[in-house]
């Protein structure tokens, strides 16, 4: 069974440059964009999330994070995904944001890679903001550039509330 998810926004441009993008996600998920161009942050952007419904491969090459954090990355190529994992001995709220000038994509998948939550600019800015009730056990945070400022520096902030 193939679940397809979309997400939008939109910019207050009526000039609008577009590009088509896709990105397949290590959780093996197809990633179609619809890009504005430039990094002035005008036009539109598009995002489908195609799933195939079937789990990728565990996820092993991850930098392991605490619950609460404050992590500094950087995405230095257009393509490129963080990957972070966090445990949680007991079941709360997982808060997940990035700030910065970079344009971040973020998912949060469990153990087997099945995808939990995506999120593209809900967070402050061109950043995600991910927040969802867990019950104990191992997760991944895949964070990747996207839109019109796909590469540069970020701050990935993980809270966590029982």
């Amino acid at each position: 069974m193939t679940t397809i998810q979309s997400f939008s926004h939109t910019h207050e441009s009526a000039t609008m440059n577009h590009k088509h993008n896709g990105y397949k996600t290590l959780s093996g998920a197809l990633l179609i964009l619809l890009l504005c161009s430039g990094c002035n942050g005008e036009g539109d952007a598009d995002i489908v999330l195609v799933t195939t419904g079937s789990p990728a491969p565990p996820l092993v090459v991850a930098t392991l994070i605490p619950p609460h954090s404050t992590t500094l990355a950087n995405l230095a190529l257009v393509g490129e995904v963080n990957l972070f994992r966090v445990d949680l001995f007991v079941a709360g709220t997982l808060i997940i944001e990035t700030s910065g000038r970079t344009d971040t994509l973020g998912t949060l998948l469990d153990a087997n890679g099945f995808i939990i939550a995506v999120d593209d600019d809900s967070g402050f800015g061109r950043n995600f903001f991910l927040s969802a009730f867990l019950p104990p056990g191992t997760y991944f945070i895949e964070v990747e550039g996207t839109g019109c400022c796909p590469v540069g520096p970020y701050t990935l902030d993980v809270d966590f509330i029982l």
